[in-house]
């Protein structure tokens, strides 16, 4: 008993997952006095059993090892949770010799299996086989196997908490440099346009995300504007945001058209990712002379465009799909918008529009209308932060998607 109460010790003083199972692989193996021995931890996606520490078998043996739960004398006591220890395991139906070498390579065929049992949950197998002194497996090794098994699961189990707080902390260092990093790509001031204010905010739900929103001041003095918004959440989203970012400004740079940025783009998204990841954007190009808006889309929506504290009647979304669904899509842009002084636009990522409150209501085209009417004689960013409180109010604090949004006001 001293022991065990030796190797417990040990067990509690490291916080190390990989180093808890060598220690108790160790101290397990001398207690039982076997030459044989191995943990098996439950992967629960893949529903099977792999070796994490053996003593006494092969590298391969434990690189190489999956047991399906419910699958040989392992497998039954991760199904089960019950333990298993038999004289011989050839007379078992859940052991089968696959080879000639499999069968030899036992010096006698008893052998011990306990489970690894967490909150009531089998998490992991402990195995045994090959006494030194020759005989058999029995049940007093049964029932030490079962004492070092309980007093392990604890130990194991703090490890185990441990490793996960250890690998939250670095992927929430990971994403907070990612969002820093994103953060960065927005434009850090708003544009100098005659007869123009703008501002813009974006409102993530999670660290990274994928909405993208961005102002390139062209050669002849117009300004382009972009707004998108990648499907789903997190890493990979926010990937395809940097890439639209850089095709988007890299088209601007060469004077393509707007129709050629989004067919590029179309392009390149069908080529580099999944279906899943497709993205809605809009581009369009602010000509300050003759107060003219052209402006293309790809399943995005329309600016609202409030005139005299009333919507000019445009569509909801632009005529194209998004981007990423159909090859070679031809994109054309949409009827320009002819501006007057004392006009307010508002560009929008879904997030906006989609937030809902707890009885299933969405804040929607009418309630970002309402509060724009509202808001809409204050400067620029008063109303970028009005509206982004109204939606958070709306919905509770409880946002499911990045709201972002560009406020243009016609002098």
């Amino acid at each position: 008993m001293r022991l065990i109460s030796q190797v417990t010790d040990r067990l509690v003083q490291t916080l190390d997952f990989d180093e808890a199972l060598r220690i108790l692989i160790e101290g397990a193996t001398e207690l039982l006095d076997v030459a044989r021995a191995s943990i098996m931890i439950l992967d629960r996606e893949t529903n099977e059993l792999t070796i994490k520490v053996g003593k006494g078998l092969s590298d391969d043996v434990i690189t190489d090892t999956r047991i399906p739960v419910g699958q040989g004398i392992a497998g039954m006591v991760a199904a089960t949770g019950e333990p298993v220890v038999v004289q011989d395991v050839r007379r078992l139906e859940q052991w089968q010799a696959t080879s000639e070498e499999q069968a030899t390579e036992y010096r006698d065929f008893s052998a011990l299996s306990v489970p690894l049992v967490l909150h009531g949950e089998v998490r992991g197998v402990m195995n045994f086989n090959h006494k030194l002194d020759g005989s058999p497996l029995g049940d007093q090794d049964l029932e030490l196997a079962l004492l070092i098994a309980n007093q392990a699961s604890v130990a194991l189990y703090l490890a185990m908490l441990h490793r996960q707080y250890l690998k939250k902390q670095a992927l929430d260092y990971e994403l907070k440099v990612a969002r820093d990093v994103q953060r960065r790509m927005h434009p850090t001031q708003p544009p100098r346009l005659d007869g123009f204010r703008f501002a813009a905010d974006s409102l993530m739900c999670h660290e990274v995300g994928g909405d993208y929103y961005d102002y390139v001041q062209l050669a002849d003095g117009r300004l382009g504007i972009a707004i998108g918004d990648v499907a789903g959440h997190g890493l990979g989203p926010a990937l395809l945001v940097t890439d639209a970012r850089a095709a988007i400004r890299g088209g601007w740079r060469r004077g393509d058209s707007l129709e050629k940025f989004l067919a590029d783009l179309n392009e390149e998204l069908r080529q580099e990712t999944n279906p899943e990841h497709y993205m809605t954007m809009l581009v369009a190009e602010l000509d300050p002379v003759h107060r003219r808006l052209e402006l293309a889309t790809a399943g995005h929506h329309m600016p609202i465009v409030l005139r005299d504290g009333r919507p000019l009647d445009l569509p909801k979304a632009g005529a194209n799909i998004p981007l990423g669904i159909q090859p070679a899509y031809e994109y054309a842009r949409e009827k320009p918008i002819d501006l007057q002084p004392g006009d307010l636009l508002l560009f929008f990522t879904d997030g906006l529009w989609e937030a809902t409150d707890a009885a299933g209501h969405r804040f929607g085209n009418e309630g970002i209308t309402r509060h724009l009417r509202r808001l809409a004689q204050e400067p620029p960013a008063t109303i970028v932060r009005g509206l982004l409180q109204a939606v958070r109010t709306h919905a509770g604090y409880d946002l499911t998607d990045d709201c972002t949004l560009i406020i243009v006001q016609v002098s």
